[in-house]
Parts: C-alpha cells; sequence; structure tokens
C-alpha cells in the first residue's frame, strides 16, 4: 500500500500548500489582464508581479522574490513529436534564454516524466537551470501540454533560486 499512503499524505500536502498560498491574498486584477490578453486562466498570489510580457509571442512570466521563483507560460505551434525531452529543453533554452538573459538547462541532471497537468495529458521535465553570465542556478520544472482542439502546445515553467533555502515547497 506504499504507493497508496504516499498518494494520500501528497493530496493532503499539496491542499494545505495552495490553502497557504492565497491565504494573504490573490491578485483578481493580474489575473483578469492574463484571462483578456492570453486567453487562460492562472491564479496569482498576492506579491507576485509581472515581470516580462509578450503578448505577440504569447509569452508572460510572473515572478516574486525573497527567494526568487517564478512561473513562465507561453504557447507555441506544435504536435507530439515536440513533447520529448530533447525538444522540451531546446524550446526551454531558446524561449526561456531569451526572457531570462541566457538561462540554459544542464542536460546532466535533467529527465522527462509524463503526468498529468489540470486534466491534460502532460509532459513534464525537471531539471537544472544555469545562467552564466550572472552565476546563478537552479531548480525547475516544465509542463508541456498540447491542446487537443489546436495545434498549440502549451508551457508552464517554473524556477527557483534560493540557495540557502529548502526548494521543494517551492517547485510544488
Amino acid at each position: 500500500y506504499k504507493d497508496d499512503i504516499f498518494s494520500e499524505f501528497n493530496k493532503r500536502y499539496l491542499k494545505r500548500l495552495s490553502e497557504d498560498m492565497f491565504k494573504q491574498a490573490e491578485q483578481k486584477d493580474i489575473e483578469q489582464f492574463i484571462l483578456e490578453k492570453y486567453g487562460w486562466k492562472i491564479r496569482v498570489q498576492h506579491d507576485y508581479f509581472i515581470a516580462t510580457q509578450d503578448i505577440n509571442a504569447k509569452y508572460i512570466w510572473l515572478r516574486r522574490m525573497e527567494p526568487d521563483r517564478w512561473v513562465s507560460v507561453w504557447e507555441m505551434k506544435g504536435d507530439a513529436s515536440d513533447l520529448t525531452l530533447d525538444s522540451l529543453i531546446k524550446t526551454r533554452d531558446k524561449v526561456l534564454g531569451k526572457y531570462y538573459q541566457g538561462d540554459w538547462v544542464d542536460r546532466d541532471e535533467t529527465y522527462l516524466m509524463n503526468v498529468e497537468f489540470s486534466g491534460h495529458p502532460a509532459s513534464k521535465v525537471v531539471g537544472i537551470w544555469q545562467n552564466d553570465s550572472l552565476y546563478v542556478g537552479g531548480p525547475f520544472r516544465t509542463y508541456a501540454f498540447k491542446d487537443s482542439l489546436s495545434s498549440k502546445i502549451y508551457y508552464v515553467d517554473i524556477a527557483v533560486m534560493a540557495p540557502d533555502k529548502q526548494v521543494k515547497p517551492f517547485l510544488d
């Protein structure tokens, strides 16, 4: 029963985490802006801000400081062949290298999982990002899933830079 026990504890942990995340406040104005400009919804905690946006490229970066963590979401045309580990790393390096001033994925510390994301079958890349020009890095997770009604792939990327902290809750 170990998998069932772990699953039950994890569900309860994630429920508590979700409640704690929005206990102080939720930024409905930013959520509405994203819905109107990008056509999808995301809940935004009280102290996140829009760090960068590119409406034409369908890209937005939400960031929170101390510790430094962020979520980026973008969409691109694609198909199932774009959901391989190699393709996902190349896409992340290309897109986030542009917006994050040269970030790249350490391929030796990265792997792919098949998961569910918001009710969609998805690919999840788990790994380490680095930025040689800024001398920083940390863990990241990228979720990618294909929209069944179009030829779009949505990417949701979360990352942390907190060298002196336990980063697990920031990535859940």
